[in-house]
């Protein structure tokens, strides 16, 4: 009687557990304008959800997807082969994905829709559903567009300017770029609001159209500046290209009359040189890690907050050997397999550097315990054979690695003293092996 109350227990348990998933289920369906669907993958089958439809096998379902809904017209041509190789991705066993084509609809023509999918998978790992929604990305993608347009007479003139009349608000020129950008605008504010529209997916739109305003910069003129200039990144969303702009305002005045020359002009070469020479200087020439000046003073920065870290001590066994041995180039070749490992093992967060000939230190931010340093260095030396048998064969590379957790009040070169002490250990007990300097409690 007992087993049979236990097994009532266990089941009643798993309805209500199913019966809730059901309704957060619905209730998200409710809250949601997307169109959502359900593709069965072995049967390559799309059931299409609607809200009134509480039963998945009654809403209405297309057979052989994707090919027989490119069949029907509604996928724009240009869009149809990247609609297929998306359905190839997690028939596949991709996990998620997400792809921008058009649409065509009753009411819109073509509208462009962003398409999300995850996919499901069973016991053994094999892709069984993937459930996916659609969201109307047509304004984004027709902002997009319209700074394109702008993107290009940019590049093709490098700058945009204008002349306008501050005091009487009239604008008087504006070269061949503004005037294909903005037309027909008479005032000042009206060929403002144009111009900085085009970055309407910049946060920094309105303190530009503030600064730039009329009557902000006849106050600005009459307070006896004559120039204003703010420098500001524009990222496309859809590519993740970044570009940089500097927008200036001349001031100076004839009779009563305030006047500007308006320009807003691309620097985005200008700011990527500045930045490479800026990375160059932080950067060990042979591995691209950090340098040890640049080590020490980001580390300082992030000793000064709360939490646990770890520096780690690196050296690599028997290097005086490979150089003596084979030469200096074969021991660089040895340095950047080193270098290679460390990028892939630690995170984008954890700092690396090079701050001698073979040593290297490593500060991992914001560790859990001993244990998550451990289980990371492990992952090091495994990969680190990995690369050096692929670019140095027959050549086990190993590295003799010192260890220190943060305490409070710490600097770089407090920490560095105890990771070197348990470097010095480890090379003392046989090489190829990891050390904790252990803080008296």
């Amino acid at each position: 009687m007992a087993t049979l109350q236990k097994k009532y227990d266990e089941l009643l348990k798993k309805y209500n557990k199913l019966k809730e998933e059901k309704e957060i289920a619905q209730a998200a369906l409710d809250l949601t304008d997307h169109v959502i669907s359900v593709i069965d993958i072995p049967n390559h089958t799309l059931f299409k959800f609607q809200k009134e439809n509480e039963n998945l096998l009654k809403a209405p379902h297309i057979t052989d997807v994707p090919y027989s809904i490119v069949a029907l017209g509604i996928i724009h041509p240009d869009d149809c082969e990247n609609y297929i190789n998306l359905f190839k991705e997690f028939y596949g066993g991709s996990p998620s994905g997400k792809l921008a084509l058009r649409i065509k609809t009753i009411d819109k023509g073509w509208n462009w829709y962003m398409f999300y999918y995850k996919t499901i998978f069973d016991m053994n790992k094999t892709p069984i559903k993937a459930i996916s929604f659609l969201e109307d990305i047509n304004d984004q993608k027709t902002a997009e567009e319209q700074f394109e347009q702008y993107k290009k007479a940019v590049n093709e003139g490098n700058h945009l300017t204008w002349e306008a009349n501050l005091s009487k608000n009239e604008v008087i020129s504006y070269d061949a770029h503004t005037d294909h950008i903005i037309k027909n605008k008479k005032s000042y504010s009206e060929l403002l609001k144009g111009a900085f529209s085009l970055f309407a997916n910049v946060n920094i739109t309105e303190e530009l159209a503030q600064l730039f305003a009329r009557d902000k910069l006849i106050e600005t003129y009459k307070r006896g500046e004559k120039e204003v200039t703010y420098q500001f990144k524009f990222e496309d969303k859809r590519t993740n290209e970044i570009s940089w702009y500097r927008a200036t305002a001349y001031l100076t005045s004839q009779e009563e009359d305030i006047f500007v020359i308006m320009s807003i002009i691309d620097i985005t070469k200008h700011v990527d040189e500045h930045l490479k020479l800026e990375k160059k200087a932080e950067q060990d020439y042979l591995t691209g890690l950090l340098n040890r000046e640049t080590v020490q003073e980001r580390i300082n920065y992030i000793l000064n907050d709360d939490g646990l870290h770890a520096m780690i001590m690196a050296d690599i066994d028997n290097f005086k050997f490979y150089n003596d041995q084979h030469g200096h180039i074969f021991g660089d070749e040895i340095i950047k397999c080193v270098a290679q490992s460390m990028k892939e093992t630690f995170r984008t967060s954890d700092i690396i550097g090079r701050i001698g000939g073979d040593e290297f230190v490593i500060f991992m931010k914001d560790v859990r315990s001993q244990d998550d340093v451990l289980s990371r260095l492990g992952h090091l030396q495994k990969r680190l054979i990995e690369i050096t048998h692929e670019h140095i064969k027959g050549k086990d590379v190993t590295l003799s690695l010192g260890v220190t957790l943060s305490s409070k009040d710490d600097t770089f070169l407090s920490m560095y003293k105890r990771a070197d002490e348990a470097l010095y250990q480890s090379k003392k007990d046989g090489k190829n092996c990891i050390r904790f300097h252990l803080l008296q409690s």
